[in-house]
């Protein structure tokens, strides 16, 4: 489903509750909470949500979760790789969305968008130069560059990681 389709998440939450009647978790929105009243039993739990969620995968979603950790799925990586540079507000619009879909793997992603994001103002007029090249090929270069983003261990240090500036 494209992003932006503001039936989106309805369409989920009823697919999502379709996939997991029956069992422990609960849906809202895009989370699933699985809790139980003993952590052998919330660790049942959220096992059952596991085989459930297996069990109805879609080969095309966005990411590879194994236990190493999460990836982006690489044909949707090849597909923004392969995209075009944008000709006009409305295909750089529909490229950063796609992006911005991986963001989580993106370090420093709003300094690197901030030329791109500059074309997307009323007052500019659309015209693709050497600038907003080489931040389109970055974000491209950034995106293969293999990341991993890795469980959640209690016995690894934690290093909290922030993207948030008043342009980006």
């Amino acid at each position: 489903m494209p992003f932006g389709v503001q039936s989106a998440p309805a369409i989920f939450q009823t697919i999502i509750d379709q996939i997991l009647i029956r069992t422990p978790g609960i849906a809202y929105m895009d989370d699933i909470l699985v809790g139980g009243k003993t952590k052998k039993e919330c660790m049942e739990n959220l096992m059952e949500v596991l085989k459930r969620l297996e069990k109805y995968k879609n080969s095309n979603e966005g990411y590879v979760i194994t236990e190493d950790g999460i990836t982006p799925n690489a044909d949707k990586v090849k597909a923004i790789d392969n995209a075009p540079a944008p000709v006009n507000v409305m295909k750089l619009q529909a490229y950063l969305r796609m992006l911005n879909y991986y963001g989580r793997f993106l370090p420093n992603l709003a300094n690197l968008l901030r030329p791109l994001h500059e074309l997307l103002r009323k007052n500019i007029k659309f015209e693709w130069s050497k600038e907003y090249q080489e931040s389109f090929d970055k974000t491209k270069s950034l995106l293969k560059a293999n990341h991993v983003l890795e469980p959640y261990d209690p016995e690894k240090p934690i290093i909290l990681t922030v993207d948030a500036s008043s342009y980006g």
